[in-house]
């Protein structure tokens, strides 16, 4: 069986744990290529033990679908005579379902939905209900799979395989607790260290660390990895708040999970998410976790305790103090309830399996 799979671009940020790159590992054994639109393949190739193929396509291209690259790729599939293809996010499933009516219709097309609201734009919408009717759609999470459905597409033709990380390979690549809050400027004696990882955007909820903290007497050292285009705002409005020693905005670090050593425990803030890969990494490596009930985190956090409202500074608030007094062994008991749903429902073996069924043809869906 020949499998292609297209993105826009690879995960520079992360080696290992990439859930594009899990994907094709789900179907070892078969032949398999894995186009790049955009930009290169680095040591994809050694490190997957397959093919990459890259277009170089331009960002203008992509974005607007233009032609000459619809033909590009075109003429390369023709040449693969793909199997099955597999897309991630709606741009490289454009590409590919504008071609599937004339030339792949016996080909199994599956196209990977990320995102609550992917198909939020109307257009985006009509596209898929009109030119994706015979493709299968695999939604990174339940609370995905229900905005599919809440849209109208046929139960038949969307699935849930949630989200996961590799708890072994997170766990083996973690650096050690000093190393990494030295890196992160948190001092080596703190007592109870918080952190996040998200890009610097307003959906992250970055912000609300920001309000929560302003009126505590001795807030928890918070740290927040990640870059974007609120970091210089956020670091300038922590200083003008007298919080800069209290809460870092640490900037992007490759491999980010490796720093969850630093962590007592993970709190995300999110306005919206589809089931976040950050959080696996945190429960995966052993440090609880908290966040609001948007998208696919009630999924992981099934205890209420777990969660606080979404844009709430005074709930946030309350999950800091609620970590900050917590005894060991009350982090302990949540680190556990955690980790078992985990392996429970999240588990990579489960992943790869879930995705070599579909890729394989042996879970079927009708058209």
């Amino acid at each position: 069986m020949k499998i292609v799979q297209i993105c826009k671009y690879r995960n520079s940020t992360v080696e290992g744990v990439d859930l594009f790159e899990e994907v094709l590992r789900a179907a070892e054994g078969h032949s398999r290529k894995f186009y790049i639109l955009n930009g290169d393949a680095g040591d994809l190739s050694d490190r997957l033990g397959c093919e990459t193929v890259t277009f170089d396509l331009s960002k203008s291209a992509i974005k607007h679908i233009r032609l000459s690259a619809v033909l590009t790729v075109l003429k390369r599939l023709r040449h693969d005579k793909p199997d099955v293809i597999v897309t991630h996010r709606f741009k490289p499933a454009v590409f590919a379902a504008w071609l599937a009516p004339l030339f792949f219709r016996k080909t199994r097309k599956i196209a990977v939905i990320h995102n609550v609201g992917e198909f939020k734009k109307p257009r985006r919408l009509i596209f898929a209900r009109t030119l994706m009717r015979r493709w299968i759609f695999v939604a990174c999470s339940e609370a995905v799979r229900q905005d599919m459905l809440s849209r109208n597409f046929p139960s038949s033709q969307v699935i849930a395989i949630p989200n996961s990380v590799d708890e072994k390979l997170v766990r083996d690549n973690q650096l050690s607790r000093e190393q990494a809050r030295q890196d992160l400027g948190i001092p080596a004696d703190a007592k109870r260290v918080v952190g996040t990882i998200g890009r610097m955007r307003p959906v992250k909820g970055h912000k609300y660390f920001l309000e929560a903290m302003r009126d505590m007497e001795a807030p928890p050292y918070v740290a927040v990895i990640g870059d974007g285009e609120l970091l210089d705002e956020m670091r300038a409005a922590a200083r003008e708040s007298n919080l800069s020693h209290r809460l870092i905005f640490a900037g992007g670090r490759k491999n980010a999970y490796r720093y969850m050593a630093a962590f007592d425990a993970f709190v995300m803030p999110s306005l919206r998410e589809g089931l976040p890969i950050a959080m696996l990494e945190a429960i995966a490596s052993g440090v609880p976790a908290f966040g609001t009930p948007v998208g696919g985190i009630p999924e992981i956090l099934k205890n209420r305790k777990w969660v606080f409202p979404k844009e709430d500074p005074e709930a946030l608030r309350q999950i800091l103090i609620h970590i900050a007094n917590a005894t060991d062994e009350q982090l302990e008991e949540t680190r556990q309830s955690q980790q078992k749903i985990f392996r429970d429902n999240f588990s990579i073996d489960q992943y790869r399996s879930r995705f070599r069924s579909l890729m394989e043809g042996t879970v079927q869906h009708s058209d």
